[in-house]
């Protein structure tokens, strides 16, 4: 039995590692899916059945419990998971990502999808993701800041006319900046709730809650970002969400914008 922890990019990549390993092996894939505060929801409620796998949905913290070693579900290590998806974003190994794109959600997430996709996207949009709220040190030493950002966006629009930019991301704040900034050319899914702190007197650190509506809402974002026609990137790894969204359709055009990463 494999297993997946933390969010949702986490989980899908874990998800085709394990699917991996099972042809290699040639054994059955019996896949854990925990339902725990990164991610309140089972798999069932994301996701159509994939093929003839069999998935256990258990319901723990794994704040309280060591995950690498509850029961008899091997998790991919931390490092395992980096790295694995370091290759991913560099290498795109087609097995992988092939397995990745079968990956379903469920009608009534595809039909969100199609629906605001049809009524909000033509051939001058470009989707960006800007994660925020986990790893707050982290992402401000490696990833441009929303000042940064906007910068970075008036530059690309003035060079292509037209340009409305599908923004997605899991800080309210920085969604409002860009949209106050930027006016009428981004574009946003209205979501039903943000990602929120699991304890609110703590630092986002390791302290993130996603409820299943905001799981939801992220899915359909994943997807979202996927189905434009461009993809707006930078030349740092911006974490797994970034790299899962570039990966869905293998017809997006990735554009890969300029950053300098601070240095101390």
């Amino acid at each position: 039995m494999m297993g997946a922890s933390g969010g949702l990019g986490y989980r899908i990549f874990s998800f085709a590692l394990g699917l991996r390993l099972s042809r290699l092996l040639k054994r059955e894939l019996v896949f854990s899916w925990l339902n725990s505060p990164e991610c309140a929801a089972d798999f069932e409620d994301l996701f159509e059945p994939y093929e003839n796998i069999k998935i256990v949905n258990t319901r723990i913290d794994e704040r309280k419990v060591p995950i690498l070693n509850y029961g008899n579900v091997v998790y991919p290590s931390r490092k395992i998971q980096n790295l694995l998806y370091r290759t991913f974003w560099k290498k795109k190994e087609p097995e992988l990502i092939g397995y990745i794109r079968k990956l379903k959600p469920r009608k009534v997430f595809l039909d969100k999808i199609k629906t605001f996709s049809e009524s909000n996207f033509d051939s001058h949009t470009v989707s960006i993701h800007l994660r925020r709220t986990d790893l707050p040190s982290w992402i401000s030493k490696n990833m441009p800041s929303n000042i940064e950002v906007i910068r970075m966006l008036r530059a690309y629009a003035s060079k292509n006319r037209g340009t409305k930019f599908f923004l997605a991301t899991d800080s309210k704040k920085t969604e409002k900046m860009l949209v106050a900034a930027l006016g009428g050319r981004v574009i946003t899914y209205p979501k039903n709730e943000w990602v929120a702190k699991h304890d609110s007197e703590k630092d986002w650190a390791r302290n993130i809650y996603r409820s299943r509506a905001s799981l939801e809402d992220s899915l359909v974002e994943l997807y979202l970002l996927s189905n434009t026609r461009r993809f707006l990137r930078f030349n740092v790894y911006c974490g797994n969400f970034n790299v899962l969204a570039s990966l869905l359709n293998p017809k997006q055009k990735i554009i890969t914008l300029d950053y300098k990463r601070k240095t101390a």
